[in-house]
C-alpha cells in the first residue's frame, strides 16, 4: 500500500488510513452526511475525519464481532 506509513501492520496486519489520506480526497466526501468509520483501530482516523470538520461515528468496538452478532 503505497504511502501508508504505519508500522502496525508488520505486527497486526493493519493498515490506518493517515490524515494526508483523508486531506487528499476531502472534496469527494459529503459534509452533510455522517460518516461511520467501522474498523477503529488505532482511533487517530476517526479524529482526524472529525478534525476536518466530519461528523463520526467511531467507537473501540470490533465491527466483525458485531456484525456476526447480528
Amino acid at each position: 500500500m503505497a504511502g501508508f506509513h504505519t508500522k502496525t501492520f508488520l505486527k497486526h496486519d493493519d493498515y490506518m488510513t493517515p490524515k494526508y489520506a483523508w486531506e487528499n480526497i476531502i472534496d469527494y466526501i459529503p459534509k452533510d452526511k455522517v460518516i461511520w468509520e467501522a474498523f477503529f483501530g488505532d482511533g487517530q482516523s476517526g479524529e482526524d475525519l472529525k478534525s476536518l470538520g466530519f461528523e463520526v461515528i467511531h467507537e473501540p468496538e470490533d465491527f466483525l464481532r458485531i456484525i456476526k452478532e447480528i
